[in-house]
């Protein structure tokens, strides 16, 4: 399931805090994702790990 909307910034900022300050990437593209931008989207897995998409990547996830 993908969300979009205030626990999205909390995931955005304990993921933060995990890689010592760093921003959270896009999983397919690589880039830096900005919390405040309408394109970012995410995902938390079975183990609670949260994954940050931008929505334009979401069809090439599988290709990845």
């Amino acid at each position: 399931m993908i969300r979009n909307n205030r626990t999205a910034m909390n995931a955005y900022k304990k993921t933060r805090e995990k890689h010592g300050g760093e921003r959270p990437c896009c999983v397919v593209c690589g880039e830096a994702m900005d919390p405040e931008d309408d394109e970012t989207e995410w995902s938390r897995t079975k183990r609670r790990t949260d994954c940050f998409v931008h929505r334009h990547c979401v069809k090439h996830w599988g290709d990845v």
